[in-house]
């Protein structure tokens, strides 16, 4: 079971579990090995309750399991494939996707929460939007972070990602962030929550907190922030800057890196590699063009 990610083997299990469930309350139908025309089947009944997502995740534990019993999966038969496609084109629908931090967003950002008598409350926020901006980084990244984790020098902030989605074998990565020697620099806005935060440079506590009220203000306790209540402070942030704050999301942070980067010309080798993207077709659902960069193409045919 080790060769997959513990979060993809409960989801594996959990999706399982359904199909045993949904197959014990038929006589006829057989949970193990599983039957293609009867999983076929099932997949026709998820269409009446269940999202694309729900199908392709029955599939890949299906898969899983056989697997594990070293037996030949009932999803490469031809009528499974079938009936997962159809459920898809039944239950297809657009991906609507949030909107991506702009440089300008994070310049208002900084002016609200990054003045000098800016508090610890203040420094966490732009510590999430800055780094997770800068660095790529989606949140299972950010919330694993330590001081442990990271190693500042005159010209860069090194953060290294003991795990992340993309590194299946657990080798470990190094995001590097420029020093931009601006007010708005990434590198001066983790120098500053770092100091505020009192972690030593050894600590393996997350660097990403609750903060608890004392009688000397506001200090952090040794209990990491959950992905909701991050992202509750984060649109809570940018509610008073920015239109329609439903459009925004944590992942807006790591796609407004990666587009402000590609509107910057910066090659695409690279921004892969900042962001950790194994394929084209992965990392370009990040990008969102700008006007200028939306034009290029046909400002450049010859006529």
């Amino acid at each position: 079971m080790s060769a997959k990610a513990e979060s993809t083997t409960t989801k594996y299990k959990a999706s399982w579990t359904k199909w045993e469930t949904w197959a014990s309350s038929k006589p006829e139908i057989t949970k193990f090995p599983v039957n293609p025309f009867q999983f076929a089947l099932y997949i026709s009944h998820l269409s009446s309750t269940g999202s694309k997502s729900t199908a392709e995740l029955a599939v890949a534990a299906v898969k899983w399991v056989h697997s594990l019993a070293g037996l030949p999966s009932p999803t490469d038969n031809s009528i499974v494939k079938m009936a997962l496609q159809g459920f898809k084109r039944q239950n297809s629908s657009p991906t609507i996707r949030k909107d991506p931090i702009t440089p300008d967003i994070l310049t208002k950002l900084h002016i609200n929460h990054g003045h000098s008598s800016a508090t610890l409350a203040d420094l966490r926020i732009l510590f999430v939007c800055f780094i997770s901006y800068a660095g790529f980084l989606r949140f299972d990244d950010i919330r694993n972070i330590s001081r442990n984790d990271c190693t500042i020098s005159s010209d860069r902030l090194t953060i290294h990602l003991c795990k992340s989605k993309s590194d299946q074998f657990r080798q470990g990565t190094d995001v590097v962030i420029a020093r931009t020697f601006k007010p708005t620099c990434p590198v001066l806005v983790a120098e500053r929550y770092f100091s505020a935060l009192g972690d030593s440079n050894n600590s393996t506590l997350p660097v990403l907190r609750r903060l608890v009220a004392t009688k000397k203000g506001l200090t952090s306790s040794t209990k990491p922030l959950s992905y909701t209540r991050t992202r509750e402070i984060v649109l809570d942030a940018l509610r008073p800057i920015v239109p329609d704050v439903a459009t925004y999301g944590l992942h807006s942070l790591r796609s407004g890196g990666a587009s402000a980067a590609f509107n910057a010309n910066v090659p695409p080798f690279l921004i892969s590699k900042q962001g950790r993207w194994k394929t084209e077709s992965a990392r370009n659902v990040y990008f969102q063009l700008d006007n200028k960069s939306n034009l290029l193409a046909t400002r450049n045919l010859g006529i």
